[in-house]
């Protein structure tokens, strides 16, 4: 992600980010809200944190706003993986998660290919974490609808 760091810098931001992953994984059992209520929050919030990395120019602004994001995508990680739980027979889950890890691992190779083709970081960024917000509204939206808020 580029937030103009310097490469010796760049340990500092991936310490930061795993050690939100994993404070954000450590908060989750606190959060009371069903599991697929959760995730519109996750796209809404870890999106603007990570769209406002792509405009502000503080440093410091910056590397809040990437521990919120990833303390928000930890809890979520841990989220998903008790609604996999749920939601499955025992038997099913090697198919399901055969299915999440290649999905992941394609999406994952797949931004990685990106930049090689259209190398402006800071649209890209901006671009794909407003797609997340969207996405996220397009949950909410839904839910609401549906009467099935919360």
């Amino acid at each position: 992600m580029d937030i103009n760091l310097s490469l010796e810098s760049i340990g500092v931001v991936f310490a930061l980010q795993r050690g939100a992953d994993f404070l954000g994984a450590l908060y989750a059992p606190r959060i009371n809200m069903r599991p697929k209520h959760f995730f519109y929050v996750d796209y809404l919030v870890s999106g603007l944190m990570l769209v406002l990395v792509f405009i502000i120019d503080n440093i410091w602004i910056k590397m809040i706003c990437y521990f919120i994001a990833f303390f928000v995508i930890g809890i979520s990680g841990n989220i998903f993986e008790k609604m996999i739980y749920e939601s499955y027979e025992p038997d099913k889950l090697a198919g399901i998660y055969t299915i999440i890890s290649s999905l992941f691992s394609f999406f994952g190779v797949a931004f990685l290919l990106v930049p090689s083709v259209y190398s402006n970081i800071h649209v890209l960024g901006i671009g794909l974490n407003s797609l997340t917000i969207i996405f996220g509204l397009v949950i909410f939206i839904k839910l609401k609808m549906k009467n099935k808020f919360i």
